[in-house]
Formats: C-alpha cells, structure tokens, sequence
C-alpha cells in the first residue's frame, strides 16, 4: 500500500508542475498514471533536442515519444524510487531550456 501511495504522491506531483509550466498532459489528467507521464512538447520546440538537452546539460534523462508520438512528448518515468527531488530538477530543468528552445509559453514556477 506504501508503494503505491507513494507512486500517486510522485505522480501527482509530476502533473502539477506539468500545469504550472503551462504545459499539456497526454491524454489529460483524467486518464493520468501514476507510473508514467506523457507531456506534450510545445508547439515549435524539437522534441528530440529536448530529450537530448536534458540529458546532456542538465544529467536528467526523459523518454521520448515513440511511433506517431516521436518528437511530439516526453515521458517521465516516477516508478520505483524515484523521489520528489528529482521531479523538481527535472521541471527546473525545463523551465531553463524551453524559452532557449523557442517555446514563449508560460515557464513560470508557481511554488
């Protein structure tokens, strides 16, 4: 029961900083997992190069999309033990890289 809380604690977590970017879930939080998110790629910014920026300057790793979805979202994985920490690296990560990417968007952290 304690693993599985703490997947939906993570899960919801890695949604709400997901909303404060002003990015977009797939498919919408009310399908939401709490082993995977999906987060759509905004509109202009590569999805491959993001994945790789991510990696490269920031050591945080991602999934990309695959198939039909490849270049179009990242998944973030919160399975296992991975813990808030992370997730907040992460979203700080992308709220640096993204407007370096093109993305005008909302990037701005709501703590």
């Amino acid at each position: 029961d304690q693993v599985f809380s703490r997947h939906a604690q993570i899960g919801d977590l890695t949604r709400q900083k997901v909303m404060q970017l002003g990015l977009k879930l797939l498919p919408d939080k009310s399908c939401a997992s709490n082993t995977v998110t999906a987060i759509r790629v905004p509109h202009g910014v590569d999805g491959k190069a993001l994945v790789s920026k991510l990696r490269e300057q920031y050591s945080v790793v991602v999934g990309g999309g695959q198939g039909d979805l490849e270049g179009k979202i990242i998944r973030v994985g919160h399975m296992g033990k991975v813990i808030e920490e992370e997730i907040e690296e992460l979203f700080n990560a992308l709220q640096s890289l993204l407007p370096q990417m093109g993305y005008a968007g909302s990037v701005e952290s709501k703590r």
